[in-house]
């Protein structure tokens, strides 16, 4: 016995039942309906199982509604009499195998336009069979051989339209299954599959972030090392630089000191210079205005003498001694104007004497001046400096 559908053997079982006739219809009916119950639930698990994958349900729809539809007619025994007994509970045994059909057919076709028209002709040869056995119950005409062949015919025809059906309806639940069977490995192996490329991808990028880590990590620590390195530097420097400007600002307010002293002492002695050389300037003129009143007075009593002596020789009236007293006193005239231009050409010399020492004073001075010229420039320049390192201490 298949797992779906109805065997050859039960088909012919079925089938023998509703050719026979007799009291236990009643019996044989309710065992084709467990059958057909049995059946029912047996499709409603694969049909369950197969709901997983919509693409075979879509192809299950169209194959479905591509099928033609299963043609149930009335059977010509619900107009035909029958006029025994055994033929009218063949007659409703028919019926009943038929519709019994119809409800397994529209059991086993899932909810759609085929399966609602298969449970509209199963319903509907059950209102037949109704319909013909409370005819036949009704009515007992006696009926012809004819009739009766031609209500063997009809059954006949009825019985190969329900094994076409049933080999359809067993088909079907088969194919279903194997296609829901492979369906259900292919995707199980394709749940696999991707849940090895998921695992697997999910490994490469662990490994990956983990590799990323470890790198920047890497470059974090290097990048720390630099920069303690670099800070590290930097503060040797600073306290190389701090040391060296301590002992320069030490040097430099020592020199300032110096120098102040050393400018106190130079004003002083140029003061004093200065003095002194007006001193000197004013007592040499004073020199030379007492030489020059000297010589004046010189000249004026040597000229005053031989006046005075012209006047004596006048008086006496020596000719003799007058030529010897003339050529004395032109001689006192000679010796004091010898001696005017002698002290004349002291004075001379001693200023040409003077000029060298107050040139060379003054290219001594011109050094000194040159020199307190580049103190005070590098005075200003250190002055500088300072403000500038002030500056930059009090910027760090």
């Amino acid at each position: 016995m298949d797992g779906i559908g109805f065997s050859e053997a039960e088909k012919r079982r079925l089938l023998g039942q509703a050719d026979d006739g007799g009291g236990g219809s009643s019996g044989r009916t309710r065992n084709a309906r467990a059958d057909v119950a049995r059946r029912k639930r047996q499709q409603q698990q694969l049909r369950q199982q197969g709901s997983h994958d919509p693409q075979r349900q879509r192809q299950r729809q169209q194959q479905r509604l591509g099928r033609p539809p299963s043609s149930t007619t009335a059977p010509a025994a619900t107009t035909a009499t029958v006029e025994a007994p055994t033929q009218r509970d063949a007659g409703a045994r028919c019926h009943g195998t038929e519709a019994e059909a119809g409800r397994a057919k529209a059991s086993e076709c899932p909810v759609s336009e085929h399966g609602t028209k298969a449970a509209l002709e199963a319903t509907s040869s059950d209102r037949t069979s109704q319909d013909a056995t409370q005819t036949s119950s009704s009515q007992a005409p006696v009926t012809t051989n004819d009739q009766v062949k031609g209500v063997q015919q009809t059954q006949q025809q009825q019985t190969q339209q329900q094994q076409q059906q049933q080999q359809r309806s067993s088909e079907e639940p088969k194919m279903e299954l194997r296609d829901s069977e492979e369906a259900l490995v292919l995707t199980i192996q394709a749940v696999e599959q991707r849940k090895r490329e998921m695992e697997e991808a999910n490994k490469r990028r662990q490994m990956e972030l983990v590799k990323a880590i470890q790198s920047r990590k890497m470059k974090a620590m290097t990048e720390a090392a630099k920069l303690n390195q670099v800070q590290a530097e930097l503060a040797t420097l600073e306290r190389s630089l701090s040391t060296d400007i301590a002992l320069l600002r030490q040097r430099i307010e020592a020199a300032c000191r110096d120098f102040n002293m050393a400018k106190g002492r130079f004003e002083a002695a140029e003061k004093e210079y200065v003095a002194a050389k007006l001193d000197y300037h004013k007592k040499q003129e004073l020199k030379d205005q007492l030489t020059e009143h000297l010589f004046i007075i010189i000249q004026k009593t040597e000229e005053r003498k031989a006046a005075k002596l012209e006047e004596l020789m006048r008086k006496i009236g020596a000719e003799d001694g007058d030529g010897a007293a003339l050529e004395g006193a032109q001689q006192q005239q000679r010796g004091a104007a010898e001696v005017i231009a002698a002290q004349q050409q002291q004075q001379q010399q001693q200023q040409q004497q003077q000029q060298p020492q107050q040139q060379q004073q003054q290219q001594q001075q011109q050094p000194q001046q040159q020199q307190q010229q580049q103190q005070q420039q590098q005075q200003q320049q250190q002055q500088q400096q300072q403000q500038q390192q002030q500056q930059e201490g009090d910027g760090q």
